[in-house]
């Protein structure tokens, strides 16, 4: 009962983050577009960070909280809290981006 509440429990929460992540995907892959000069580099590199936190949490992150929603696994909670180290890593570059982009 309580794996089967978890797992339901993230299905809700992707529809949450679905939509603002949408957003800012497709918000940075109009950025390069639109900006110039140095401000499109920092763009462009924004980009570049966001590849690889799509690619970690479709391939890892997502399918590791499927299984924990099913059944905990301690290999599986070692596994996503690697991937998320790295995403977390990358999600500061982005912010650091997005502050220079500000100011």
């Amino acid at each position: 009962i309580m794996s089967r509440g978890l797992g339901d429990v993230y299905k809700r929460q992707l529809w949450v983050l679905a939509i603002p992540w949408s957003v800012e995907g497709l918000t940075a892959l109009a950025l390069p577009f639109v900006l110039e000069g140095p401000a499109r580099s920092l763009a462009v590199l924004g980009l570049v960070l966001l590849a690889p936190i799509a690619v970690l949490t479709i391939a890892g992150a997502v399918p590791a909280h499927g299984r924990l929603g099913r059944r905990w696994d301690p290999v599986t909670h070692a596994r996503l809290i690697r991937v998320d180290r790295v995403r977390w890593i990358l999600w500061a570059g982005r912010a650091a981006v997005a502050t220079a982009l500000l100011l």
